[in-house]
């Protein structure tokens, strides 16, 4: 399994390829630095700064490494199950990890002192994701999803979809959430609304099927959902090893990119917009290109 974020300046490109975290140059993929670590991690982001890349790994760890030295600056048990994800709060004050343990957890930078916890699921929580204002942050718990306020931790909304949920993003606005699931389908679901945090949304924009295969199996999870950077589009990587790329505003299929043998587990835009690379478990890295 493959997982891509693409520095702030959009230079250099962190790829976690199981115990090892590369640093590649954007423009030719040629590696500028490669970090060994002691465990499988499934999930990493770049701080807002560009300075430091956050990485969670299968021992429940989280591990913060300087983006231009590779030296490690900071280790923090977060959690007592393997770690599923993690991302930095918008102003990069904050690190959120989630976990095996059924946990979400906040972390305060730079001493990493945690900040606070909160029950996210019965089992495990696949997926987090800070609103882009910095005050929620969203937790995955099977087919629910529910956004806390960053500051007390209570209920600020809550959706519920039709199957489990694998993969969420906000767009970069914050007016919309997508989401992806266990059965081959992502749903564009409306932030603005009003809903109190006692309803459930249970109504999305659109539902899109993210491939015209099987509803169930390994083939049909959506790995990853991420927005352009000017919210125009929504990319998946999808299960059969497609990258499929809709128009948010129509919800219509703008491209379907094929070039991975095996299911594409993480794809990201990069900062510019004109580029999305993707990777899958065939072990490729694919560089496309999106916009002249």
């Amino acid at each position: 399994m493959l997982k891509l974020v693409w520095s702030p300046d959009g230079k250099i490109l962190a790829v976690s390829a199981g115990e090892v975290l590369h640093l590649l140059e954007s423009d030719d993929l040629g590696e500028n630095l490669k970090i060994e670590m002691s465990s499988w991690a499934p999930d990493l982001t770049y701080a807002p700064d560009g300075h430091s890349i956050a990485v969670v790994d299968r021992d429940g760890v989280l591990r913060v490494w300087d983006a231009a030295s590779g030296e490690l600056v900071q280790t923090i048990q977060a959690h007592q199950k393997s770690a599923s994800g993690v991302a930095y709060s918008p102003d990069g004050s904050l690190l959120a990890t989630a976990g095996y343990d059924a946990m979400a957890r906040l972390w305060e930078l730079p001493g990493g002192e945690k900040l606070g916890e909160m029950i996210g699921g019965t089992f495990a929580v696949p997926a987090i994701a800070f609103t882009p204002d910095g005050a929620s942050l969203a937790i995955v718990n099977g087919n629910i999803i529910r956004l806390r306020d960053v500051g007390t931790g209570r209920f600020v909304k809550t959706i519920a979809a039709g199957s489990p949920l694998f993969t969420i993003a906000f767009s970069p606005d914050g007016r919309s959430l997508a989401s992806g699931d266990v059965a081959n389908t992502v749903q564009l679901w409306d932030m603005a609304s009003d809903a109190s945090p006692s309803v459930e949304i249970r109504q999305s924009n659109y539902t899109l099927a993210a491939q015209d295969g099987p509803v169930s199996g390994y083939d049909a999870l959506v790995w990853q959902v991420t927005f352009s950077p000017d919210g125009s589009l929504l990319a998946a990587a999808c299960g059969d090893g497609a990258i499929r790329i809709w128009e948010v505003e129509s919800g219509s299929l703008a491209t379907t990119l094929s070039g991975h043998s095996r299911a594409a587990t993480s794809a990201a835009f990069s900062p510019d917009g004109r580029w999305l690379v993707s990777g899958g478990l065939d072990g490729r890295i694919i560089l496309w290109g999106i916009m002249p």
